[in-house]
C-alpha cells in the first residue's frame, strides 16, 4: 500500500440511455494509506482531451470511519448509436505523486440504448452481420423503445440473451424472419 494512491472506481453514467446529451458521471477511490483531500480527475472523449475536474473533499482511508468513494460530474456530451470512447484518470491525490497507477485509468465505449428496426445478415448495408453482434448490443447496451430485427434467412449460431435493461411490455424485442424473395 502507498500513502497517495487515488484510483478510478467507476464509470458510473451514461448508461442504458435514450441517444441525446447526457451528463457523465465517475467514482473515484482513495486506495492510499493517507487521507486525501484532492484528487483531479482527467478525461478525454474520442482522444480529445477535456477540462479536468479537481475534486476538494475528504476521502479517508480503507477501514477509516469516513467516506473513501466519492462520485464526480465531469460534464455532458451527446451520444448517440455510434459508440464514444470515454477515459479517465486520476491524478495527483493531495498534491503528491501517486506511485501505484494499476488502478487509475478506465475507459469504456459508451452509446445510446437500442430503439427502432435493424437487419441482421450478411449482405451489405446490413445494421448487423451476425444474431450475435445484434444480442452483444442488446446485452451491452439495453433498449429504450421497441426493437425489430428483421434476419435475412441463413444458418446462424446460438447466442446467449441477458436480462436486457430497458425491456419492457412496452420496449419489446422482436426476431422476424424475412422471406428472400422479399429482399
Amino acid at each position: 500500500y502507498a500513502p497517495y494512491d487515488a484510483g478510478m472506481a467507476a464509470i458510473d453514467s451514461p448508461f442504458a440511455f435514450c441517444a441525446g446529451t447526457k451528463d457523465i458521471w465517475v467514482s473515484v477511490t482513495n486506495f492510499g494509506t493517507q487521507q486525501i483531500d484532492t484528487v483531479t480527475v482527467n478525461w478525454e472523449l474520442d482522444g480529445v482531451s477535456q477540462t479536468p475536474v479537481v475534486y476538494r473533499d475528504t476521502l479517508d482511508t480503507a477501514g477509516g470511519k469516513g467516506v473513501m468513494t466519492a462520485q464526480i460530474k465531469l460534464g455532458s456530451a451527446t451520444f448517440g448509436s455510434t459508440g464514444r470512447t470515454l477515459k479517465v484518470w486520476t491524478s495527483d491525490p493531495d498534491n503528491e505523486i501517486d506511485t501505484v497507477n494499476m488502478n487509475d485509468t478506465m475507459s469504456a465505449v459508451i452509446k445510446s440504448s437500442l430503439s427502432g428496426t435493424f437487419t441482421i445478415g450478411s449482405r451489405a448495408g446490413r445494421d448487423y452481420s451476425t444474431i450475435a453482434a445484434a444480442v452483444d448490443d442488446l446485452n451491452k447496451f439495453g433498449v429504450c423503445g421497441p426493437v425489430v430485427f428483421n434476419v435475412d434467412s441463413g444458418t446462424y449460431a446460438a447466442v446467449k440473451m441477458e436480462e436486457i435493461v430497458g425491456a419492457s411490455a412496452t420496449n419489446t424485442i422482436e426476431f422476424r424472419g424475412i422471406s428472400p424473395s422479399a429482399t
